[in-house]
């Protein structure tokens, strides 16, 4: 499935409008298998109800089959952001960021947790404003978790800016290895 990860970010625009087409060439190191408690799982790009997706999900790690990537006595950071606030055509409280996990340690085919520095916010899109695009990354975190600047107010991710949010979060924190992602849509009909 990894292979098919960067023309899905492609396709759904994910690259360029949040992450930038520097990672056009990211190797990724395995999948993110997403199961929300109704069983309803995230499929790079598949239709999940808002009210499907308001708990947050199970999340599970799997590495690729013969990867040489280590990640014993390392953390990651699990990120979910929402590009499309309020909507794909209005980006003014575009990225919404709608989770951080920090510290957190993989052990493949297991959940993942971590500390978490900005709890789980299901999705919400507005009543007809489109499909919202809904994000999960993770990252190999090079810096210690205490070090990372918590995000104090979801819109933009406390910029102040329109369409910003993971891209200049990870950079001002000194995050750049990209491992996983995966992604639905939830509309608000």
């Amino acid at each position: 499935m990894s292979n098919l990860i960067l023309p899905a970010l492609e396709e759904s625009e994910i690259i360029p409008d949040v992450l930038p087409v520097e990672f056009k060439t990211t190797q990724f190191k395995g999948t993110l298998d997403i199961t929300y408690p109704n069983g309803d799982k995230v499929l790079l790009g598949n239709d999940i109800t808002p009210e499907n997706s308001s708990a947050r999900p199970t999340i599970v790690f799997n590495p690729n089959a013969n990867s040489s990537f280590t990640y014993e006595n390392k953390k990651f950071i699990l990120i979910m952001t929402d590009p499309d606030a309020p909507s794909r055509t209005d980006k003014k409280y575009s990225e919404v960021c709608h989770m951080i996990e920090c510290d957190v340690e993989l052990i493949p085919g297991k959940p993942i947790n971590g500390t978490v520095m900005n709890s789980y916010i299901g999705p919400g899109p507005p009543k007809g404003a489109g499909k919202h695009r809904y994000i999960f990354l993770l990252f190999d975190q090079n810096v210690k978790g205490e070090t990372l600047k918590k995000v104090e107010n979801y819109i933009c991710w406390g910029y102040n800016e329109q369409g910003v949010g993971v891209d200049k979060w990870i950079k001002e924190n000194g995050i750049n290895d990209l491992l996983a992602v995966n992604f639905f849509y939830a509309e608000n009909k």
